[in-house]
């Protein structure tokens, strides 16, 4: 199977956004707001990562 890593970096950086939109949202319990603060750190340094590794190349 072919991925194309540049849409792999674009789709986690989607999903960060989309978390982050979540997480503006004030109905949201500290616990919910902390666990959507860890993912999207996880999914941004994740897309930087890879995203850094496809610029080595």
């Amino acid at each position: 199977m072919d991925l194309n890593w540049h849409t792999v970096v674009k789709s986690l950086k989607d999903q960060a956004s989309e978390s982050e939109a979540k997480l503006r949202l004030n109905n949201l319990s500290t616990e919910k707001q902390l666990l959507l603060a860890i993912e999207i750190n996880i999914l941004r340094s994740f897309a930087k990562a890879l995203n850094d590794g496809l610029n080595d190349r």
